[in-house]
């Protein structure tokens, strides 16, 4: 199989990358790529520093946001050409001193990096951390239903996670300030819900430190401050729901583990986050089957507030989506398909 990843013609230099990065973990699994991530990486000729400053809204706490009273997109099919996509999946990054960035992907670079992608489903990375975490521990739905960001679907099935540091995929899991969960695909990468990233109308919430594993007020390893947020034009300026996903590039490196993630499969997959009407900052999970539509996956697994964000994980331990919204009938997040899977590689070579 590496020798197959290595004959692909490279024309493209993120999917070189990419491609460098699984011939290094699958020659030595138990080393990691170490790159702290530095603004300057940000400036890279595929991406462009805006005029504009950004706004940012401070201190916001997701029980508090509006966003669960705006959504108009939730179940809302949409068919896009090649150029919408493109247009769609550019990204839009802020820096913690509020820089803006933008950085296009061409309708070319998608097209490479589908079938090159789907050479290996599942190169992103390996479940497990390569360290043992506890040697590491820190010092100390339907459209006219009334949209909520979770719910819980008659009888409440979560499991408290009470021991967060032992298992997969639970201690690659951890809280946002802000208020929602977030899941660690490398060693400082965040993938999160856009609406824990942004309010969907152009502005930036500031409050994105992320404690993974934290068990009530427990950090198991040091919380880690944002350095950068990406999410995609579609969900930053026009709350396109089909688009709401994104990153938190740390300033640290949260436990040296991350899950891998690649496009939705079929099967039973579970939620697992920080739900804030449960005690402080105890992680509680659910599972159950899940439907696919062409951007949206939706279950009756159970939700409520501060788990937008969590990961939705398969039986394999691999992220397929990102929970974000609910109804009074299911709850339903963002579908990992091929251009998504593509542009988060895009984004980790971009900006990390």
């Amino acid at each position: 199989m590496i020798i197959e990843k290595i004959s692909i013609k490279i024309s493209n230099p993120y999917i070189l990358f990419i491609s460098t990065c699984y011939i290094f973990t699958h020659l030595f699994p138990h080393q990691s790529l170490s790159a702290k991530p530095k603004e300057t990486h940000i400036f890279s000729q595929a991406s462009h520093v805006l005029k504009e400053p950004a706004i940012f809204i401070d201190n916001m706490k997701m029980e508090n946001s509006p966003y669960a009273h705006s959504i108009s997109m939730v179940d809302k099919q949409v068919t896009y050409t090649d150029q919408e996509l493109s247009n769609a999946l550019t990204a839009i990054a802020v820096s913690k001193n509020g820089k803006q960035f933008s950085s296009k992907m061409s309708i070319e670079q998608l097209k490479q990096f589908s079938p090159a992608i789907a050479v290996e489903p599942y190169f992103d990375g390996y479940n497990e951390a390569a360290l043992d975490p506890l040697k590491h521990y820190a010092e100390t739905l339907n459209i006219e239903d009334a949209i909520k960001p979770m719910v819980v679907l008659g009888q409440d099935n979560r499991k408290q996670v009470t021991n967060t540091t032992v298992s997969s995929p639970y201690w690659h899991i951890g809280k946002l300030d802000i208020g929602c969960t977030g899941t660690l695909i490398a060693q400082n990468v965040v993938l999160t819900a856009g609406h824990c990233i942004s309010d969907g109308n152009g502005f930036w919430y500031n409050n994105l430190d992320f404690s993974v594993a934290q068990n009530g007020t427990y950090l198991p390893w040091k919380k880690c401050t944002w350095e950068t947020a990406v999410t995609t034009e579609a969900w930053h300026y026009y709350s396109d729901s089909n688009f709401d996903y994104g990153i938190i590039i740390l300033d640290c490196i949260a436990n040296g583990g991350w899950l891998g993630f690649g496009p939705f499969v079929s099967g039973v997959h579970s939620i697992s986050g920080y739900a804030s009407e449960k005690p402080y900052a105890t992680m509680w999970t659910d599972e159950g089957p899940v439907t696919s539509t062409s951007h949206r996956l939706c279950y009756q697994i159970d939700t409520s507030n501060g788990v937008s964000g969590s990961a939705i994980v398969d039986s394999q331990l691999y992220i397929r989506g990102v929970h974000t919204t609910g109804s009074s009938s299911r709850n339903c997040g963002t579908k990992i398909t091929h251009e998504v899977y593509s542009t988060l590689h895009y984004w980790m070579a971009l900006y990390q």
